[in-house]
């Protein structure tokens, strides 16, 4: 609303119940000089008690985020020596069966050289 040489009204916050007054000072040719009462104290307590909030979430969130990212390495290193343990067990079983196989190739071949 125009009042004389200011304009005035409300603001909110959203998903607050902070509302407050604001008005704004204007000069002869209409250049803003000052925004005025834009701040209420009551309001500014609320807010700032609810950003403090939101940052201790989000310290609580970070770390948290830091221990399953621990978490979750230790768990790919357990993991990864276990697969690769099991593998290297492969290979060995399957070197024996290679070599179950091919013993006796060997040995019928170098009785026919005979």
């Amino acid at each position: 609303m125009i009042d004389g040489n200011q304009i005035v009204g409300q603001y909110s916050i959203p998903h607050t119940r902070v509302v407050s007054d604001w008005s704004l000072n204007i000069r002869d040719r209409g250049l803003v000089s000052k925004l005025v009462n834009f701040k209420d104290k009551a309001s500014d307590v609320q807010v700032i008690a609810l950003i403090r909030n939101l940052q201790s979430k989000l310290s609580e969130l970070r770390q948290e985020r830091t221990d399953l990212t621990g978490k979750l390495e230790r768990q790919f290193n357990v993991e990864s020596q276990q697969i690769i343990f099991r593998l290297e067990q492969d290979i060995e079983d399957l070197e024996m069966d290679v070599e179950y196989e091919i013993d006796p190739q060997t040995d019928r071949i170098d009785l026919e050289k005979r």
